[in-house]
């Protein structure tokens, strides 16, 4: 599980119950005979993972993250904080030996608290807004959607969200501009982020609280999702590590756990949708202050037909403070359909193209529009895709999807 405070648990999405493994079938039945200090059935009819299992290794579709917010976000970093304690540790051992090795040590120690307080000023620089000051200490994954007006950046928010326009928990969307002040939409817990979902690892001490999703290590190399339903306090030294959990898992069968066999617990996704950079309300000098876009784990940059100059100098300051960021192109099928239209009536006979035909005009009207950005801006990946529901499977779509999630892990790995 890793020895830092926190890890990110993704795993990349539920199977239904009647393609759970047979293991893990079993076990919930409880129909298989008991393992010493397994699983046993208890007068509720409920099952007890008894202390003293060692905790299975997750497996299928669980991947291990390293920590709670990106790597671009100002202040100092958890792997600076450990590796500060430890060089303390190790000036103290130093001085029980050799003179030598105490300079060293404090060497050492001096350069890591001099990346301290480089790593102080940086946040006091770069603060975290007030408008994210809540969805940022929770640890919540955060994509920012940002671009001019009309290029699409709602219909795209709830294109990645999987939303249809007209959804109650949608976007609006709009000729004119939306998008005023940042908006916060969330992912649904149950699908995660494009079918992924994060976990964090439990904290020392902290406390599990009802209706906590968790990530469960269960024997035999199974691993479950569920909702707490009740945690009984025990008491004693280590009564964080053997309180009684009872969670549903989404079988919706009841297991009755210790603590020390939750693995993690959720963490949510949520898309911000940000007004665009150079406007009279969004100046691009202090865009990347004012919105917080450091505290982003990744941003998207949204044209439905040019870049701005003030979005290409967004690019260069995203660049300069390692924010991941992807350049989208936006509207891509009425393009396309423009240029199917325009070979249509160049013929005599006014017919239809046949399918050969429309995938020989889609194919190059996609280079030219990535020829354009590669010439004129020097943008050598842009994603070419549709907002429209039927057109996610289309294009660049589905590799945008893989690699924000890519982007992720470097981010909190």
């Amino acid at each position: 599980m890793g020895r830092r405070g926190v890890a990110l648990l993704v795993t990349l999405g539920a199977l239904p119950a009647f393609l759970l493994p047979r293991q893990e079938k079993s076990l919930r039945s409880g129909r298989r005979p008991l393992a010493r200090g397994a699983i046993s059935d208890s007068p509720r009819g409920e099952r007890l993972l008894r202390r003293g299992l060692p905790e299975a290794a997750l497996l299928g579709g669980v991947a291990l993250l390293g920590a709670l917010r990106p790597k671009s976000a100002p202040g100092i970093s958890q792997e600076l904080q450990q590796a500060n304690r430890e060089a303390k540790k190790e000036v103290q051992k130093a001085r029980q030996g050799p003179r030598g090795r105490l300079q060293e040590a404090l060497k050492k120690l001096s350069l890591l608290e001099a990346q301290i307080e480089a790593a102080k000023g940086d946040e006091e620089e770069y603060p975290v807004p007030e408008y994210l000051e809540a969805a940022s200490k929770s640890g919540k994954i955060m994509l920012a959607i940002t671009g001019s007006s009309g290029v699409g950046k709602s219909s795209l928010v709830n294109a990645l969200r999987k939303l249809r326009d007209t959804d109650s928990e949608a976007a609006e969307t709009g000729i004119q501009e939306t998008t005023l002040e940042p908006m916060m939409y969330n992912f649904k817990a149950e699908e995660g982020l494009f079918n992924q979902r994060f976990y964090r690892r439990l904290q020392e001490g902290e406390k599990l609280r009802r209706k906590d999703r968790v990530v469960l290590t269960l024997p035999d190399g199974v691993s479950s999702c569920g909702e707490v339903l009740e945690v009984k306090h025990a008491k004693g030294p280590s009564h964080a590590k053997h309180e009684a959990t009872k969670v549903r898992l989404e079988d919706d069968s009841v297991l009755e756990v210790d603590t020390e066999h939750v693995a993690g617990i959720a963490l949510d996704v949520a898309i911000w949708d940000l007004p665009g950079a150079g406007t009279p309300n969004c100046p691009q000098a202090t865009y990347v202050r004012r919105m917080g876009i450091r505290y982003y784990d990744v941003v998207l940059l949204v044209t439905s037909s040019r870049f701005t100059e003030a979005e290409l100098m967004l690019v260069e300051e995203l660049k300069r403070v390692k924010v991941p960021f992807f350049m989208v192109r936006n509207k891509v099928d009425v393009d396309i359909q423009s240029e199917i239209l325009k070979e249509e009536e160049s013929y005599d006979d006014d017919r239809d193209l046949t399918k050969e035909e429309k995938h020989k005009v889609t194919a190059e009207t996609l280079g030219c529009i990535k020829d354009y950005f590669k010439l004129e801006y020097g943008l050598d990946k842009v994603y070419c895709v549709s907002s429209r529901r039927k057109l996610h499977s289309k294009w660049d779509f589905p590799s945008l999807e893989r690699d924000i999630l890519e982007a992720i892990r470097m981010q909190r790995g």
